[in-house]
């Protein structure tokens, strides 16, 4: 798969900190291959990650994730490398992506260089797509989810999930809510609300597929390279798995 637009790539990440520093160790990484003008999802990636660190309570009863699910799961840096060779070069997208991206650099020392790259992010999208949503801060998932739930793909919905990851939604119920914070979900999720403003925009012949590259270096992550480069805790591996 090429690094031209339409396909993107969407991800999402679960970690042991909501904050980035010494504390913030990797659970999980979640992706889908998602087409901007067709909405096809063609391909899923998903992968637990093992963790030297504890794994607080709220973060087990916010994600499903207990030390038990991650036995025999890869090490960080195996885990982002598998992403990297799944990804290729194309152009990554998420909700608040660049701290998913910094954390990625830091558990595989910045060997992929991933929070210097280009990306699309939906929290940005939203302000230059929603004029209700100009002036806001920051804006969370589950506003886009919300503002945007009759004209999200079937992919992106509870059903749809379900249906096409049975093991990895067990616990799902079928509630929005449900579907949050499990890094597959949320890219699916994601994927789906990022379809939907991109459609938009297009209706608003802000921008076509033809310049998207221009956009997402309009969003650049630029700057924090120096935490990129830092070592988050002292989980990262060679490269072995457990």
């Amino acid at each position: 798969m090429s690094n031209s637009l339409p396909w993107v790539v969407v991800l999402d990440t679960e970690s042991t900190s909501w904050h980035l520093g010494p504390q913030s160790a990797l659970l999980a990484l979640g992706a889908v291959r998602v087409n901007l003008e067709t909405g096809e999802c063609v391909d899923r990636f998903y992968t637990p990650v093992a963790s030297l660190l504890p794994i607080p309570t709220r973060i087990r009863q916010l994600t499903g994730i207990t030390p038990e699910l991650l036995v025999g799961a890869p090490l960080p840096l195996d885990a982002v490398t598998a992403f990297q060779q799944w990804r290729k070069e194309a152009i990554l997208a998420g909700h608040g992506l660049r701290r998913d991206l910094l954390l990625l650099d830091a558990v595989s020392s910045g060997i992929f260089g991933l929070a210097e790259q280009p990306l699309l992010d939906t929290a940005i999208l939203a302000r230059d797509v929603e004029p209700a949503m100009a002036k806001q801060g920051e804006i969370a998932l589950d506003t886009l989810l919300a503002y945007h739930r009759m004209q999200l793909p079937p992919w992106s919905t509870p059903g749809g999930l379900a249906a096409d990851h049975p093991q990895e939604v067990r616990h799902w119920s079928g509630r929005w809510g449900a579907l949050r914070h499990h890094a597959l979900g949320d890219a699916l999720l994601t994927a789906g609300v990022l379809f939907v403003l991109w459609q938009k925009r297009k209706q608003q012949k802000l921008e076509t597929h033809t310049r998207v590259a221009h956009l997402a270096h309009l969003q650049h992550p630029r700057g924090g390279s120096r935490f990129a480069r830092a070592k988050v805790s002292s989980q990262w591996g060679e490269g072995q798995s457990r």
